[in-house]
Order: structure tokens, then C-alpha cells, then sequence
């Protein structure tokens, strides 16, 4: 995964320093094709470690001194009823964005809402 950093670096490095060397010869002509395609394969090469080493480390308990491993070697699964809590705390339903289009809206409901609300504040 490192190798791939040190690799995909110097590959966009030298596609750089070879992209300026060209402008100092012949700067009236288009970047050659081989130095466009040095950076993309530098950039693919360092993209991809930057996704491989996404990956859960083990750990050393805290009670005990052994190691623990993570069930999943790469990200943690979403678990949907966590996200709801946190979108139902915020009073918001599952299905608010079908609730709140305009074609649903009652508009002398929401105006009778508004005219309470205002009479208050």
C-alpha cells in the first residue's frame, strides 16, 4: 500500500517536471500524450492505494492485553436503525421528503399554522 503512494507520487512528479521541461523547448505545442498519460496512470496508481489502506486495524484491549479484530476488515456496515434514532431526534420521519412535496401540502392548513404561529409571537 506504501509502495503504491511512493509509486503514484513520483510518477505525477515526474509527469510534472517532464510537462514543464517540454514548455521549455517547444511551449507553442500541446503536452505529448505519453506525459498526460504518465499522470493518469500515476493517479490511478495512487488512487488505488489511498482505497486499499482503508482497511480496520486491530486493537489492544483495554481490560485485557489481547488483540481484537473487527468482524469486517474494511468499513464498518451502516446499521440503518442507529441513522433513523438520529434522524427521528431531529423530528424528522422516514418519509418526510414524500410528506413535504408541494403537490401533498395543504395550503390552508399550512396558512391556519402560520396565522397561530404568528398570533403568538
Amino acid at each position: 500500500m506504501s509502495i503504491s503512494y511512493v509509486v503514484g507520487g513520483l510518477l505525477i512528479l515526474h509527469a510534472g517536471y517532464s510537462s514543464y521541461e517540454h514548455h521549455q523547448f517547444l511551449s507553442s505545442t500541446d503536452i505529448p500524450t505519453d506525459i498526460i498519460l504518465e499522470l493518469v496512470i500515476g493517479l490511478v496508481v495512487l488512487n488505488f492505494g489511498v482505497l486499499a489502506s482503508i482497511i480496520n486495524t486491530p486493537r489492544l484491549g483495554i481490560a485485557h492485553s489481547q488483540v481484537v479484530k473487527h468482524a469486517n476488515r474494511y468499513l464498518r456496515p451502516i446499521e440503518m436503525s442507529a441513522a433513523m434514532d438520529s434522524i427521528n431526534a431531529l423530528g424528522v420521519s422516514e418519509f418526510e421528503e414524500f410528506d413535504t412535496r408541494v403537490e401533498f401540502l395543504d395550503i390552508r392548513q399550512k396558512r391556519k399554522e402560520y396565522l397561530e404561529w404568528a398570533g403568538k409571537n
